[in-house]
Parts: structure tokens; sequence; C-alpha cells
């Protein structure tokens, strides 16, 4: 499983435990099993024999359709049931998934009065324990999930009669195989798709991809010029590079933004994780925690120094990062991070927790530059890059030697995942081998960042 995705598991699950303190003194029906095992229902069933009030993942199957509530709670009167979700807000596909639950739970002979999603308060700041009822927000929608009872099940039974089907459907691709989530099948059906469909497209909606596609347009470099005329500037700047084959380049552009960096550089980049369960004092759901940081100073005569810090799992690791970064980016001369607005929000949460700190950080800021902007700005893209300025995209596209598949983590998410993974990390040569994965990691993103300059430098002035 991706780390993404699994980062997104692990939380839901961590959210999802801490919610049942809401309701205490329950019983799991899945302890013991294997997750969706058929036997949770009929453990299910003997806890409601029991006499049990609160159940945890209590399963139930009608219809063909299992189901599990994350919360099932009888209040001595009636039967109500409470869905978790680890996000600050409810969506409508939250809503759908909850009905459907409903449906299910109520055709099998559990007259539940009222359905809620319990979700987390953005809004919330952490004062010693967690205080479980101002971190969670509960929503009634029993009301939504009555309406759209009938038509879920009808839903249902419809993708039951497709599943009988002796063989998949011709139904076309497009926008659908990424709505509400990206389809598990979608490497079956998209086998035959080629690598510049308008679903490569960067900086457009996949609607707007569907919609291209369906137009018979199976190959971007191939549309009118009045429908690129339409397209925002990166996209159009990926259709132009594809169909030319070749670099797109402003070098009087560029040459004013080397100009004015200057000679000397530090480039630097900050890593953070967003514990949804907010972990210290002060701090909210999701709130961005920097945990690492690398710097690469370029001098003037080219000679490069590294620093990489990554804070002590566990603790609160703020103090310590600020203290360090600030050491690292000493002097006068522009400090250069890819997305610059991403490092500045992260130093203005900085300033804010540790005023005494303010001037510094107050320096560091107004040295600070953007080595996005040649790209954001269109003064330099290649076909590589497919529309996009990520750093993820850019880097191989400029420098493919520098290989983030050739190291054991490849992106933020997975650094995020490892970091938070650190803490209850008892063997100490695993802790040691992954501590050492996440310097690889941050040493690499700045040390790309300085092969970049260094290709766009060598651009400007050839």
């Amino acid at each position: 499983m991706p780390p993404e995705r699994l980062a997104i598991l692990r939380r839901g699950n961590d959210v999802g435990f801490l919610a049942r303190k809401l309701f205490p003194g329950g019983t799991d029906a899945t302890a013991g099993m294997s997750p969706r095992s058929m036997d949770a229902v009929v453990r299910t069933q003997e806890l409601l024999a029991a006499g049990v009030r609160v159940i945890y993942e209590a399963a139930f199957v009608y219809k063909e359709i299992l189901v599990m509530a994350d919360i099932l709670v009888h209040d001595g009167n009636d039967w109500m049931m409470y869905e978790v979700k680890s996000g600050l807000r409810v969506s409508p596909t939250n809503i759908s998934d909850a009905a459907l639950q409903f449906a299910v739970v109520r055709g099998a002979g559990i007259d539940v009065k009222k359905m809620h999603i319990v979700h987390i308060d953005g809004y919330y700041k952490r004062r010693g324990d967690i205080n479980l009822q101002q971190f969670f927000k509960i929503v009634d929608i029993t009301e939504e999930a009555f309406a759209l009872e009938a038509q879920l099940m009808r839903s249902a039974e419809e993708q039951k009669l497709v599943l009988g089907l002796p063989q998949a459907p011709e139904v076309k691709i497009g926008a659908r195989c990424y709505s509400p989530y990206e389809c598990d099948f979608r490497g079956q059906c998209w086998k035959n798709v080629g690598e510049k469909s308008p679903f490569q497209l960067g900086g457009i909606s996949r609607a707007e991809q569907g919609r291209l596609f369906e137009a018979g347009f199976s190959d971007f470099r191939n549309l009118p010029a009045f429908e690129i005329a339409e397209l925002p500037k990166m996209t159009t700047l990926q259709v132009k590079t594809a169909v030319a084959d070749k670099v797109h380049m402003d070098k009087e552009s560029l040459r004013s933004y080397i100009e004015k960096l200057g000679k000397e550089l530090i480039f630097v980049d900050i890593e953070c994780f967003q514990p949804a369960i907010p972990k210290y004092e002060g701090t909210s759901p999701f709130q961005q925690m920097p945990f690492s940081f690398s710097a690469h100073k370029l001098k003037e005569n080219g000679e490069l120094e590294h620093y990489v810090f990554i804070a002590e799992p566990g603790a609160d690791p703020r103090k310590e990062f600020i203290v360090e970064y600030l050491r690292a980016t000493e002097g006068s001369c522009k400090i250069l991070a890819y997305d610059v607005s991403a490092e500045n929000l992260i130093l203005k949460l900085l300033r804010k927790h540790f005023p005494e700190h303010a001037a510094e950080i107050d320096q560091r800021h107004e040295r600070m530059a953007d080595l996005m902007k040649p790209f954001s700005e269109g003064w330099y893209h290649t076909p590589q890059m497919m529309g996009s300025i990520s750093l993820k995209y850019v880097l191989p596209a400029l420098v493919p030697d520098l290989d983030y598949n050739k190291i054991a983590i490849r992106n933020g998410s997975h650094a995020m995942t490892v970091y938070e993974g650190l803490e209850k990390e008892t063997d100490i040569f695993a802790r040691a081998e992954k501590m050492d994965a996440l310097r690889e990691y941050s040493t690499l993103d700045t040390l790309g960042m300085v092969r970049i300059y260094e290709v766009l430098r060598m651009a400007a002035y050839l």
C-alpha cells in the first residue's frame, strides 16, 4: 500500500479509537478477527442478545451488503449510530457512506432512530489532556440518511447485477474514474490510454480532461488551436513543449532572476508532520509541526556545505528545530526554498510560538527567494515536466541522475509517516536505519535544488 494511503488509514484508526471514549465501556465485535470477517456478524448478534449497550465495529449483512458501524449505542430507549471520520468537515461522500450503513443496519432488523457523523473540530486547541467533547463535533444526519435510504439500496442492487455479469460492461473512462475516489480497477480500463492522453494534462480538472478525451482527442498534441487557447498557462506550455519536443525558455527573465539572487546562496527544505490528534500543548488538529530540515550552502567559490537536522522523535520538535534552523541560515545571503509560501507559513507559525526569536525569523523571511518562480512564471519548461511545477516532476526532468525511486523514502508523506512511527519504535537498529533514511531523503531535496539552480544558471548564460 502506498505510504500516503497507509498514513490516511492509520490516522483514521487513531481517530476512531479515540472517538470510542465518547461512549466508553463498549465491546469491539471484531476483536481478534480479520478485517471485514463475517464472523463479526455472528459476534454482533451474540452481543445484542447479551444486552450489550455499546458495540464498536458492529457488523451487519442485509441483501448481501456487509457494513461495520463504528459505534452502535443503545441509550436506554433507542438505538443510535455514530460514523467516525478523521476530517474537519462532513462531505457529501461522508453522508452517503453513513446513510448506506444506516440503511443496511435498519434492514438487518435494528430499528436505529438516529444517525450521526463524528468528525474533528478544526478550531480545537489542546490544553492539557484531550477534551473529547471539544475535540469532536457530532452532526446529526438522520434526516439525510432517511432521504437517501431507498436510493442507496436501489443503487446497491444495480451494482450487484453488474457484478453478476459474465464480463465487465463497456463503460467509457473519464472523470468518473477518479470520483469520489480513484478506482482500483483504473489500471485495467486504462491500459490502452496513451502517455499523451488529455488525462495527462496538468492544471485542468478531471472533468475537463474527460471532455477533451470524449471529444476524440486521444493525444493532447493534436488539440486544435482554439482548445489550446482556452487552457491555463502551464497546461499550454505542456502542450507546446510536447509538440515541439524541446525546452521552452525565456533567457532574459532567467538571467534577471539569477543575477538578483547573488553569488552565495542557502538552499533549504523543511519537513513537517501533521497529527490529526494534537500531541503538544496549544496545538490544533493537523497543525504543521516541523521536525526536520536540510540546508545546502553554495559558496561564491562553488563549494557546498551541508547540514541536516532531525528532531528527536516523541518530544515537541519546534524549540530544537527553530534554534538549529536559525543557526544553519545565519548570514545575509539569499535563502532559496522550493515553493517559498510553504516555508514562510511554517516560519510564521514558529514566530508566533517563539516571540523571543521574532527578529531573527523576520530576517530570514526577508532573505527568502523562491526557486519555483522560474517554473511557475513559465520561464523554463521541458516536455518531461508534463505541465507540473512540483519538485517531484521538475527534478527528474532537469536532473535525471537524482532519483527518489532509488532511496527508501520517496516523498514527504512517506517521510512524515516514518517519523511519526519512530516514537513507538523500540528496535534501536530499525530506528537508526529509519533516521538515516530520513536524512537521505531530506538531503536529496536540497541537493536537487542546488542542481536545478545550476541547470537554470547554465541555460540562462549559454
